[in-house]
Formats: structure tokens, sequence, C-alpha cells
């Protein structure tokens, strides 16, 4: 991705992304598990439209607690996503499991490096 579609990107979602994630979008548009199955990081287009869903959909809106601090990047294959803390305290930029069946947010990762590094153990 070019410096100029993560830029559209945070501004359409309406904030900036994590340094490691900026980073990562500056050398590839995503990152595929070793089988090819799933994405590990979703590409920019694909997060863009994903967390535009999430925070838009009226279902979830009643469901769900708001999305507008997390910023979903990866998911498990299984409905549970993985976001980033937007949140403005201790949790910005660590990354937490969001699960679809009780709304449960559990911190995983301290880092996309973490993340990434949980993952490939899963």
């Amino acid at each position: 991705s070019t410096v100029k579609q993560i830029s559209e990107a945070e501004q359409v979602l309406g904030h900036a992304f994590p340094r490691e994630l900026v980073e990562l979008f500056s050398e590839t548009n995503a990152v595929e598990d070793v089988k090819g199955y799933l994405d590990v990081i979703w590409s920019l287009e694909w997060l863009v439209k994903t967390n535009l869903e999430f925070r838009q959909n009226g279902s979830f809106k009643e469901l769900y607690k708001s999305f507008n601090n997390l910023l979903f990047f990866s998911d498990l294959g299984n409905g549970d996503q993985i976001a980033f803390s937007l949140a403005r305290d201790k949790s910005l930029g660590r990354v937490y499991r969001w699960d679809h069946e009780d709304d449960s947010r559990v911190e995983i990762a301290d880092s996309l490096r973490e993340f990434i590094n949980w993952w490939m153990k899963q």
C-alpha cells in the first residue's frame, strides 16, 4: 500500500492507525498464513470495509458494545475478530480478541509483532 492509500483509509475510518500497522502496510498489503488459507493481517481494503461494516451495522449496535475504540485487522476464521485498541488509555495499541458470541474483548498481545508470534503458535 502507498502512503496515500494508508492516509485515505485513516481518513475514512476517522483515526490514525497504530505505527506498526502503518509500517506493515508500507511494505505489503496483507500477510497470509503459511498455508495461504487465512490472512494473518487483512488487506488495507478489507480492513476499511470490515471496520465500516462493524461500526455502521444497525443490528450490531443493538447486540454489542461500541466498536469505535477497536480497529479490526484480522480474524480467526470462526467469527472472532482481532483488533487494535484505539482507546486513549494504557490499552492503546494493544491487540485484543473480540468474541462474537459473548462480546468479550480479551487482550492477547502487546504489539503487532507479538500478535503474529501468537498466531504462529495456534
